[in-house]
């Protein structure tokens, strides 16, 4: 499958995979914002993808993460085949980064002497994209469902997990 991608930043990088068996392709940062109202970052890509229509694009954050004190703050997040803007990603903070983002919040000047979050930063690899295709259901309105073992258990019931 050829997905077509357009630049639409000097810096910007093409979708790379990490290796031949890799099912996502890693997206570089060309730009990040914090937003102090919600204590989160917008990281830009600088590209637009072309997705054929039956297919989604699936962001997923790359499993580095754990180390910057971030987390996607949609978990996933979903590119679909009419989209053709910028791919960017919002990232929550975390741990000590949530702390922190608390902390410049309420006094942002301590943002200029103090180092921050997040430590991922323009040129680093940041989330990854998975190409899937997908099916469109019909749904239609019926009295009853069929059973399974399940049923209507769910939030850990079926194991005893409440």
């Amino acid at each position: 499958m050829r997905i077509p991608f357009r630049k639409l930043h000097p810096d910007a990088k093409e979708p790379v995979f990490g290796g031949p068996l890799e099912a996502g392709a890693d997206l570089t940062a060309v730009s990040v914002e914090y937003d102090k109202k919600t204590s989160t970052y917008w990281f830009g890509t600088g590209i637009a993808v072309a997705i054929p229509r039956g297919h989604v694009g699936l962001i997923f954050p790359r499993s580095s993460v754990y180390k910057q004190e971030l987390r996607l703050s949609n978990c996933v997040g979903v590119v679909d085949s009419s989209y053709r803007g910028e791919i960017m990603a919002r990232f929550d903070l975390r741990g000590w980064g949530k702390v922190l983002g608390l902390v410049f919040h309420y006094f942002p000047f301590l943002m200029e002497v103090w180092p921050t979050y997040p430590k991922y930063t323009i040129g680093d690899r940041i989330m990854q994209l998975v190409i899937i295709k997908y099916e469109t259901p019909t749904y239609e309105e019926s009295e009853e469902l069929d059973e399974t073992y399940r049923g209507d258990k769910g939030f850990g019931e079926l194991t005893g997990n409440e």
